[in-house]
């Protein structure tokens, strides 16, 4: 964090690492890969943000809902503004 000096053009690989770190923390996937669903029995697919966040498994949407409740936390002190959206997802058909 002592690296952050938002006026240095290098800041945001600074960021981009903290982001990585955060997210190495995590231990969820995600259940789609290559468009086809995979569920692993042993992992949770339903339930609190802590359960998904030590042993789940969900679609994208969980997944970016699951990293982005813990990013929030540090959206001030990393300079990023965290928002969660909500509503129609475009699928291109």
């Amino acid at each position: 964090m002592e690296k952050l000096d938002f006026n240095d053009k290098e800041c945001i690989n600074y960021q981009i690492e903290a982001i990585f770190t955060i997210r190495t923390c995590l231990n969820f996937i995600s259940s789609h890969i290559d468009g086809k669903e995979y569920l692993i029995p042993d992992r949770v697919q339903t339930g609190s943000v802590g359960e998904f966040s030590t042993n789940g498994q969900g679609d994208s949407s969980v997944c970016a809902s699951v990293f982005g409740a813990y990013l929030y936390h540090f959206g001030n002190c990393l300079g990023i503004d965290v928002k969660y959206r909500a509503g129609v997802r475009l699928t291109g058909k």
